[in-house]
């Protein structure tokens, strides 16, 4: 974890920036250099690969969100966020429904103490 924040504009020279990637190269020896500092700072969508259950379970993408970064929900981008409130009288019926068409703890987090406690919890 680095100590002083990383500043608003990055440079490749910066110290912190190098220390950032030895790290990376420290855990994973075969990582390019592709950072881009200005990636630091603002939350990226990414398709991961499918190379475990719990992944491929889930066959979606994920946000990463860099430094200080902030979903803007007025964005003129190619996605838009909508807020949305579910009463919580509605959950109950709402995993009923998911169930039925097959999205619940056991395919979503494909573990052996999931599907253990999906069945428990399924025919109680």
């Amino acid at each position: 974890m680095l100590k002083k924040p990383f500043p608003n504009k990055l440079n490749y020279s910066l110290t912190s920036h190098k220390k950032f990637l030895h790290f990376i190269k420290e855990e994973k020896p075969y990582f390019q250099n592709l950072v881009k500092p200005s990636d630091l700072n603002r939350v990226i969508c990414i398709k991961s690969k499918l190379n475990n259950k719990r992944i491929l379970a889930q066959t979606g993408a994920f946000l990463l969100f860099g430094l200080k970064a902030k979903m803007n929900e007025r964005s003129d981008s190619d996605y838009q966020i909508h807020r949305i409130r579910i009463a919580g009288s509605a959950k109950s019926k709402i995993l009923k429904d998911l169930d039925l068409i097959n999205i619940n703890l056991r395919t979503i987090y494909p573990t052996l103490e999931n599907t253990a406690k999906y069945l428990q919890d399924k025919y109680k």
